[in-house]
Formats: C-alpha cells, sequence, structure tokens
C-alpha cells in the first residue's frame, strides 16, 4: 500500500485528513479536550496591555490561559490603545496540538469571556514547526491555512465567565498548532477579512477541543 505523503489540505498549513492519518481525539464520554496546562504556547506581546495576573511568558508551557475557566483572573487583558496600528493589535496565540506526523484534529475553542471580550477572530492551523518564538515567523498567516472566521462577542456582550463555543475546520484536517488571530472587540460579526472597532478587551482561559 502506497504512504500517502500529498496533504489533503491544499493550503499552506498542509492538514492532513483523518483519511490519511490525522488523529481523531476521542474520549468514553464527553468533548474530547487536547489543551492543558502544560501545552506548548506562544503569545505575542498583545495580549497584555493591562496587567494580566498570571504572567505565561511568551513562550512555553503552564499556563491556566488554556484550561478553560478555573476561577482565575484574567489571561488575556489588552487592546485598551482603542487605535488598530498600535502594538495591541492584532492579537495572536498560537498553541500545539499535535506531535504526531499527520496531526491532531480540532475543532471547537471554548473560550470563558469578559464582559468585554474580544470580537472577530480568524482561526488557522498548520503543520509545520513553528521555531522558537524569534522573530514574527511563527504567527506569520502565509505560513498558515485559513479554517474559519469566528466571533468570541465583542464589546458590552456580557455573560461574564459564561463560555463562548467557537467552531473551525470543517473540512476536520488535522494540525500540529493553530493560530488564534483577534482583530477587534467589535460586537457586530463581520465575514473574512473584514474587520471592525478596537479597544480594550479581557478573556479568562480557552480550552481546544473536537467535535465529531
Amino acid at each position: 500500500m502506497a504512504i500517502i505523503t500529498v496533504p489533503a489540505d491544499t493550503g499552506n498549513g498542509g492538514g492532513f485528513s483523518i483519511a490519511q492519518g490525522a488523529l481523531e481525539p476521542t474520549v468514553a464520554s464527553g468533548t474530547p479536550i487536547v489543551t492543558n496546562m502544560t501545552t506548548e504556547h506562544m503569545l505575542n506581546n498583545d495580549y497584555d496591555s493591562q496587567s494580566v495576573s498570571n504572567e505565561p511568558g511568551t513562550h512555553g508551557h503552564g499556563w491556566n490561559g488554556l484550561c478553560g475557566e478555573t476561577g482565575s483572573p484574567f489571561a488575556f487583558h489588552t487592546g485598551h490603545s482603542n487605535n488598530f496600528n498600535s502594538s495591541d493589535w492584532p492579537m495572536y496565540c498560537a498553541v500545539k496540538v499535535s506531535d504526531h506526523f499527520r496531526g491532531t484534529v480540532v475543532n471547537r475553542i471554548y473560550w470563558s469571556k469578559h464582559t468585554n471580550a474580544c470580537g472577530n477572530s480568524d482561526i488557522w492551523g498548520t503543520m509545520k514547526q513553528l521555531g522558537d518564538h524569534t522573530g514574527s515567523s511563527w504567527y506569520d498567516t502565509n505560513n498558515f491555512t485559513h479554517l474559519g472566521r469566528v466571533h468570541f462577542g465583542g464589546s458590552g456582550s456580557g455573560n461574564e465567565r459564561g463560555t463562548v463555543t467557537a467552531a473551525f475546520n470543517t473540512s476536520k484536517y488535522g494540525y500540529r498548532w493553530i493560530l488564534i488571530q483577534v482583530h477587534d472587540n467589535d460586537s457586530t460579526t463581520y465575514s473574512y477579512p473584514n474587520r471592525g472597532s478596537v479597544g480594550g478587551w479581557g478573556m479568562y482561559g480557552m480550552q481546544i477541543g473536537y467535535v465529531a
């Protein structure tokens, strides 16, 4: 039997299908979650302009920002410059979801929100190794496949510490890394690649998982 080497995903992220060997997370019951305190992540400095209490560092492991709602302080608190051209925007967060040579399929983000949440965001995936967090290549979207535009509520959306669920990756391809690119805190949903107004926003912990 021939070994499939050409990814089903024809985008720059090069994801593989489940039929090609991408891992499909499973659990006995409930929703498979692939992130936790030990998950490797990368953040640009734009995640924190307003004194995040639990500083994870911009590259590493051991961060409650990937553990869902734990009653902890903000994991993300930024955007207060009200100027898209400032260092606050966009905010990038890369999360490693697999070491497998065909990647792991994820298609849900569960994010505990602040009343003033982030808004329009794009989700990207890649099989590439992102390096050591130096420079900007690790969040260069030319190295990724666009997996969907999502919206997390935006400014004045209420439901403090409620969980907002975002679905993406409808093709169910497997990747090593998922990149979250936050564009604004607008309460209106815009289609890709448009964005709305910007301002301060906060979010608590998130989890990344899979729904069959």
